[in-house]
């Protein structure tokens, strides 16, 4: 049976307490750990505090240094727990399509983190929504509250059961940003399902352990908006920063920290954040990738700061092109620029909103 996704409210601000976060990360990922991480500190409201469980699969020293560094200088209540992981526990699994066995960390987290609920983030997103107000709604007894996946929309679509008809039309949940009942997690052995599934998935499903959880979990999902979970190459506009309020996961598998991508405006604003928050991270390699960072990163600044001056510009050019006769060239054109024109009100609206 469907269940309605439901939008978390304020009105149970008035219980306290720290917040738990969790995150998973290497080395290889660490850029887009550290922006998650930041994204979630600029966006919510800290109130007793955040700790941020990072389940650490093999992290460089500076880099996680750096990390502790912007936390502590940030004026935010947070602050960083590492869990350094046994890889060995994982031995076995099929690899994902990130040819590694990272993505299964998830299901250890009933194991390492000694807490009744936590929040789940995957390290390849930005969170610009508030996580207090899903921290502080119940999640009943519910196994996991989750957005419906924007691929896989039913259990049907990626299963490793034969499933009834009423279960082939439950939805299919993404794994990417979860709140977990972690004390019913261990309660029913959840960690020990999910990996005992995965174990024996190996050319039975494409989402290895997204889909071992869907299995063990259905029927116990509380389904939340997509607006806390948007894929990064849905199509974005201005609502979605300045009223919607959205989380992008970053879930292709070229991250935003690999190249220097302006065609997907999720891309852009990943990299406008990177620029701000920790320059030092995030550089592609290459002869000249220095060289297009240094000019992609004044650019991202300069519309980010000034971009109203941008806008009039394009405004001026579209209008000029109205003037001229028109043909199928000068059409194409107009679209171009106004395509930019959403990128820099974009770029406007979220380049100051961060610490």
């Amino acid at each position: 049976m469907l269940s309605r996704p439901v939008e978390p409210s304020r009105r149970f601000r008035a219980r306290a307490g720290v917040m738990h976060v969790v995150l998973t990360s290497n080395e290889a990922y660490f850029p887009g750990l550290a922006c998650a991480v930041l994204s979630i500190l600029s966006w919510t409201e800290t109130g007793d505090g955040i700790t941020f469980h990072i389940l650490d699969g093999g992290i460089e020293e500076d880099s996680w240094r750096s990390l502790e560094r912007k936390l502590s200088s940030s004026g935010k209540k947070g602050r960083l727990q590492r869990h350094r992981l046994s890889l060995a526990e994982l031995a076995g699994l099929p690899l994902d399509h990130g040819d590694g066995v990272m993505v299964y960390a998830r299901l250890l987290m009933p194991s390492l983190i000694d807490e009744d609920e936590a929040i789940y983030v995957d390290s390849d997103m930005l969170c610009f929504r508030d996580l207090r107000d899903l921290w502080e709604e119940p999640i009943e007894d519910n196994l996991v509250a989750a957005c419906q996946d924007f691929n896989i929309k039913l259990l049907a679509n990626d299963s490793l059961f034969d499933l009834t008809e009423e279960e082939a039309e439950c939805w299919y949940f993404n794994a990417g940003f979860m709140k977990v009942n972690l004390k019913l997690w261990r309660k029913e052995d959840v960690q020990g399902q999910a990996l005992r599934l995965a174990r024996g998935s190996r050319g039975k499903c494409n989402w290895l352990d997204q889909t071992a959880l869907n299995s063990c979990l259905k029927g116990r999902v509380k389904y939340l908006d997509r607006r806390w979970n948007r894929f990064s190459f849905e199509v974005f506009s201005l609502p979605d920063f300045s009223q919607e309020r959205i989380n992008i996961h970053y879930v292709s598998k070229t991250k935003p920290w690999m190249n220097y991508d302006n065609k997907d405006i999720s891309h852009v604003v990943w990299r406008l954040f990177r620029a701000k928050w920790m320059p030092n991270i995030g550089r592609p390699k290459g002869r000249l990738e220095p060289v297009n960072g240094i000019y992609y990163d004044v650019i991202l600044r300069v519309l980010s700061r000034c971009g109203g001056i941008g806008i009039i510009f394009i405004d001026l050019f579209r209008g000029l092109l109205r003037l001229l006769s028109w043909n199928p060239r000068l059409e194409e054109a107009s679209r171009w620029l106004e395509k930019q024109r959403k990128k820099v009100e974009i770029l406007k609206c979220v380049g100051s909103r961060s610490y």
